[in-house]
């Protein structure tokens, strides 16, 4: 991890950087991650079903998983009230199964594959993402080995021949940060 001579909170001016305030969530924290309250970030079938789920609002605490930078996390918030994303409908072949998580996408730490948004300072900068075709056991976007910032919200298991999800498709995999 580089050297940064300015700690937090240093008055008169100085210079804090990002990765310092990472650190210090990552302290404020113990280092866990997940969501932050019991309601935060559920994701649901719409109340008729279709192609779609809702992933309600919520805050979490997701760690910094980018090259060089061990320590640090990230603390935000979907915002978005029934921020809707698209589930891939099975084929003929069999069930498939999906992960919803939320992902940090930060374009200004080298390495990463983000682009930056199109209005920079106030992003998004955090998303409800799915990855798809995950295999039926998995309970964490970690298991797949991707150097993704992200926290598993849900996993969607869609019979064959499905187009339509339903809330007894899906299965909350949520963890807050502090579990009592």
């Amino acid at each position: 991890m580089p050297m940064d001579p300015v700690p937090w909170l240093v008055e008169g001016g100085a210079h804090h950087s990002a990765e310092v305030a990472r650190l210090l969530a990552h302290v404020a924290t113990g280092g866990h991650e997940g969501v932050l309250g019991a309601m935060d970030m559920r994701v649901l079938a719409l109340s008729t079903p279709g192609t779609t789920v809702r992933v309600m609002p919520g805050a979490c605490v997701i760690k910094n998983r980018a090259l060089a930078s061990e320590q640090q996390s990230y603390m935000g918030r979907i915002s978005v009230e029934d921020d809707t994303i698209a589930i891939p409908a099975s084929g003929s072949a069999g069930p498939r199964t999906h992960l919803v998580v939320a992902r940090v996408e930060n374009p200004y730490i080298s390495g990463e594959p983000w682009s930056a948004p199109s209005d920079v300072e106030n992003g998004p900068y955090i998303f409800p993402r799915v990855i798809q075709d995950v295999p039926i056991g998995i309970r964490s976007v970690h298991e797949l080995g991707l150097a993704y910032s992200a926290i598993t919200l849900a996993k969607i298991t869609v019979p064959a021949n499905t187009a339509t999800i339903t809330q007894s498709m899906l299965t909350d995999l949520r963890s807050t940060v502090n579990p009592a």
